[in-house]
């Protein structure tokens, strides 16, 4: 997934701004920013879930309306924190991102400062 860095932060500030009495939520959208910014490995599919896969744990999750690794089972953050975690953050950015891309497409700054985009690779049987 290719991103503009400019219109990243734009859907961060937006998002910790609306999660402002929830800081758990705005510790899970800082770290959710911070891998968006950083990690290559992050896909949309089809059916609207996002599949990370995660640098530290080299785990992969898919996300929907929870948080699921390759083994089924919810990351730490999701089940001890209520259902707050980084990886539902990211999946949320990404849905609010590319709502607020398809507005700002024809402008003229669209498409600047694009991060760079790995090679595929294979992880626990999965294309990433």
């Amino acid at each position: 997934m290719q991103i503009n860095l400019i219109q990243l932060e734009r859907t961060v500030a937006e998002a910790k701004a609306k999660a402002a009495n929830h800081p758990a939520w705005v510790r899970a959208i800082e770290r959710a920013a911070q891998v968006l910014r950083e990690n290559p490995y992050i896909e949309l599919l089809e059916n609207g879930d996002v599949l990370f896969l995660s640098a530290t744990s080299n785990t992969l999750y898919q996300i929907n309306g929870k948080c699921a690794a390759e083994n089924g089972q919810p990351c730490k953050g999701y089940t001890y924190n209520n259902g707050v975690c980084y990886h539902r953050a990211i999946k949320q950015l990404i849905v609010r991102y590319l709502e607020a891309e398809t507005v700002t497409q024809d402008s003229p700054n669209a498409g600047i400062l694009i991060k760079p985009q790995p090679k595929e690779v294979r992880v626990g049987g999965w294309m990433v």
